[in-house]
């Protein structure tokens, strides 16, 4: 059996690119995985993923971890986050910010009673680094642009998205 240094690769949501990460690759050959018969570990020298950087629009469904959300359409092109319930969260890990942000921006849906997206850092219920309202915008497609400001980012931090109420989004940055 013969393997292509690009036959590793997987789609690397912080860049929107299909990339081979540097390490160990193990592969494993047998009629399932409770009946390996063979096993082979391949040293890999790729490509190191860095940091992510929320400059630029985000698209939401690019997210590393969530709670009590799914996706939904964007009749503007693409995907959007849609609240399961009366609250939820994305998560965004390893977030480099290498000098002060301070304004969070997003493509969001308020449908018939708005809500609110809560900027937090560390873990879902971690600090706060600010927030902004989401007024109701009539409907689930209907979309506008929400800004606030944000404070205490600097480093690198996991970066968490909290909602509450009726928020769908599309996109996100900071800066």
């Amino acid at each position: 059996m013969s393997l292509k240094r690009g036959d590793l690769a997987f789609w690397d949501i912080t860049r929107d690119r299909y990339c081979v990460e540097s390490g160990s690759y193990t592969l494993m050959v047998g009629p399932s995985s409770g009946q390996v018969a063979e096993t082979a570990v391949l040293q890999i020298a790729g490509e190191t993923i860095p940091p992510r950087s929320l400059l630029e629009p985000v698209r939401a469904v690019n997210y590393d971890d969530y709670q009590n959300v799914f996706i939904d359409e964007c009749r503007e092109g693409g995907e959007s986050i849609r609240m399961a319930g009366d609250s939820g969260w994305i998560a965004f890990h390893d977030v480099s910010f290498d000098e002060a942000f301070t304004a969070f921006e997003a493509r969001v849906s308020g449908h018939i009673k708005g809500g609110e997206v809560i900027v937090r850092t560390g873990s879902p219920d971690g600090p706060e680094a600010g927030s902004c309202r989401v007024p109701p915008t009539g409907g689930r497609q209907a979309w506008t642009t929400v800004k606030a400001p944000l404070t205490g980012l600097a480093g690198r931090h996991n970066v968490f998205l909290a909602f509450t109420g009726e928020v769908q989004i599309s996109w996100f940055r900071i800066t």
